[in-house]
């Protein structure tokens, strides 16, 4: 079986984890993120902190989609040293 470890959870990282998924479907894909929540959008913050937006709309990533897909998620980890 093929291990994929993707160290970020930005546009970047989903968009590695997503097309990871569709190359292999039968990968081990292990997304690690030193955030704490899953992908959102920062364009949105100001418009939530005013009470505009509703929390769950910053998200563009639901902890169920990265379920869904079988990609495996380590938030809070920030991933130091080489």
């Amino acid at each position: 079986m093929t291990v994929i470890a993707i160290i970020g959870g930005g546009i970047a990282g989903n968009e590695a984890a997503a097309t990871a998924r569709k190359t292999d479907p039968g990968a081990r894909i292990l997304l690690i993120n030193e955030e704490e929540h899953p992908l959102y959008t920062p364009c949105a913050l100001a418009d939530y902190v005013c009470g505009d937006l509703p929390r769950e709309r910053l998200f563009l990533t639901r902890l169920e989609d990265y379920e869904r897909n079988k990609i495996e998620t380590l938030f809070s980890a920030p991933v130091h040293g080489w």
